[in-house]
């Protein structure tokens, strides 16, 4: 078979043989089938919605699979009043401001995207700001449940590991460490939900003022359903913190969050302190020291006694001296105290806060 698109020269007769039209009509129609697609209905004029543009106002150069906040619109049709063009090229393409990623203050956005491409600072790439990508991921426990990732605070190069965020993982490099690569979508809907829970106590210690509270439970829902034994909620994934140092109360009652699977992590617990520390007042009966000069700090100590019962809770206290939180100029002469404020701790522990030692 010849030629069958074999060009003309100037004046030469203009003969289509059949195969060459036909190439015309293949070549027509599969032009009209990529405009609308396998459907036969018109394809969208827009750009795909899950990619935008980012300007990197970020001060440095990124690169491939960086991570960028976005913030403000770069060109909204009010931030030029009276151009007409202003209008036609918002509706024309969306260009975002890209900022270094924050989790609080005033630049702190909550959204982000992944850049498609290497960009330079004040240039302008594309970003994906929802559906499947590939990041660059913070793991810092292999043997962790974590489902989801977000921004790290002041970080470009990765997102973090979390219990809930923006994005869900679908994929991580178990079989690294650190800063690992993994596949997640972006925008993803949070499929955790609170759900109040029962508890009872299963073991454990209620902690005191050198050990921690160890209660643990038995988890079941409202209506019975037993979601797990002997199960810490302090532990693990679980979100509940407990005081570093103080015997609690044993909880009855409390709120996780569920997934459509059944999966849960303990938020909150009813536990409360058994013997909280209280602030007191607190009578200083001066006993050593100086006032303290022009070159030397004041150094008196005091009997302290309890204002309310009269009681003696130490001698020879230097309210400066840790655990004590009281603190004196460098240099001066300070007249002596009788009066202030302690914190004391269920183990009878005092700390001095404030005493009303003033220049003199």
């Amino acid at each position: 078979m010849g030629d069958t698109l074999k060009k003309v020269k100037p004046g030469d007769p203009m003969v289509i043989p059949a195969d060459t039209f036909n190439t015309f009509v293949d070549a027509a129609r599969g032009h009209v089938n990529r405009r609308h697609g396998w459907t036969g209905r018109p394809m969208p004029s827009r750009p795909d919605p899950c990619i935008i543009l980012v300007y990197n106002n970020t001060g440095q150069d990124l690169d491939r699979y960086n991570i960028i906040a976005v913030q403000d619109h770069l060109y909204g049709p009010s931030y030029y009043p009276g151009d007409p063009d202003a209008e036609r090229s918002f509706k024309n393409s969306i260009v975002m401001t890209g900022i270094v990623p924050r989790t609080s203050g005033e630049s702190f956005t909550g959204r982000f995207a992944v850049l498609l491409e290497p960009l330079a600072a004040g240039k302008i790439g594309r970003a994906v700001i929802s559906g499947v990508v590939q990041v660059r991921l913070e793991v810092k426990e292999q043997a962790a449940v974590r489902h989801y990732a977000g921004i790290v605070d002041n970080e470009v190069g990765y997102l973090g590991e979390s219990v809930a965020g923006p994005a869900r993982i679908l994929w991580k490099d178990l079989g690294a460490s650190g800063i690992v690569w993994a596949v997640v979508r972006l925008s993803d809907q949070l499929d955790y939900y609170p759900r109040a829970i029962h508890l009872e106590k299963t073991g454990g210690e209620q902690g005191g003022p050198t050990t921690h509270c160890t209660w643990t439970y038995t988890v079941s829902t409202e209506n019975g359903v037993v979601l797990g034994t002997d199960v810490d909620p302090a532990a693990g994934f679980h979100l509940y913190r407990r005081p570093e140092y103080m015997a609690m109360n044993q909880a009855d009652k409390g709120v996780a969050l569920f997934t459509p699977s059944g999966s849960y992590i303990i938020s909150w617990i009813n536990e409360t302190p058994i013997h909280p520390n209280r602030t007191m007042a607190v009578v200083l009966v001066q006993t050593g020291g100086s006032s303290g000069d022009g070159g030397n700090q004041c150094s008196w100590t005091y009997t302290v006694k309890d204002a309310a019962s009269g009681n003696v809770m130490g001698e020879n206290v230097n309210p400066t001296q840790s655990p004590h939180k009281w603190r004196r100029p460098a240099t001066g002469s300070m007249l002596a105290a009788n009066y202030g404020y302690a914190n004391l701790a269920e183990n009878g522990v005092f700390t001095i806060g404030w005493i009303n030692e003033i220049l003199g």
